[in-house]
């Protein structure tokens, strides 16, 4: 009984201290100042990356829209900074550390900027803030706009059992950068399944139960199903993979 009492009192101060830090942080950004290692080819920046966790499910998409890239400079956009999992906040600042360009990554936590300020290098900026707010007020100068673009959209966490609100959020996501895509520009989404299968594989039976009781009623969930829908209908982007993830480029 001690022992629940004390699990549960700490994720609550976890919880507190995380909005606390959010709020006192918020629309805040912080440069990264770590001095990373450079790398002369993705295959070696990707297995270094990945180097204790080799099989995670989001390597071969995440390596492969680096590779799309061709090693040029390239202005990077997230949507959900991540410090833990994939850490692709690092993979993505790996690659502009090495090959040029620019990563701005935003979160509504405060606690991933705080974690990744020393991890990235002063090549990539976190920033604590709505990502949709964020988005809006985006602005890339004539240079950053030439540039080839990396959109990686994983903010809104899915609920499998009721998946439509992040759905939704993805696909707001993506309309609202829309007029910044250009030719060659890639947009990665996570947490986009393509099948219960694949799901089941990542995050287990539960979850990939309820993805597909959900399709019963026609609804496919995940981030960036509406988005796989649009792009269908209107036939503006190409689909280079889709597994995990979801991994678009513009015709």
């Amino acid at each position: 009984m001690l022992e629940f009492f004390v699990k549960v009192v700490t994720k609550l101060f976890k919880s507190l201290k995380s909005r606390l830090f959010s709020l006192l942080y918020a629309e805040k950004f912080c440069k990264g100042r770590a001095l990373r290692e450079k790398f002369s080819s993705i295959e070696k920046l990707a297995a270094n990356h990945f180097e204790f966790n080799p099989e995670h499910p989001c390597r071969p998409t995440l390596t492969a829209a680096l590779v799309a890239v061709n090693l040029k400079p390239v202005t990077i956009i997230e949507t959900g900074s991540s410090a833990w999992g994939a850490n692709s906040t690092m993979l993505f600042d790996s690659y502009v550390n090495s090959f040029g360009g620019s990563v701005n990554s935003v979160d509504i936590r405060a606690t991933p900027m705080i974690k990744l300020t020393n991890k990235c290098s002063n090549l990539s900026t976190m920033h604590c803030n709505d990502s949709l707010k964020f988005l809006r007020k985006l602005h890339l100068s004539s240079s950053k706009f030439e540039e080839i673009k990396i959109f990686y959209f994983d903010s809104m966490d899915v609920d499998w059992s009721d998946p439509i609100p992040s759905m939704v959020y993805g696909l707001s996501e993506f309309l609202t950068v829309l007029p910044l895509v250009n030719s060659g520009d890639i947009v990665l989404v996570d947490d986009t399944p393509i099948n219960k299968k694949t799901l089941a594989h990542v995050q287990g039976d539960e979850r990939a139960n309820a993805y597909s009781k959900n399709q019963q009623y026609g609804i496919t969930g995940g981030k960036g199903s509406l988005i796989k829908d649009y792009v269908n209908l209107h036939g503006s982007f190409e689909i280079l993979q889709h597994d995990y993830q979801l991994l678009l480029k513009k015709k």
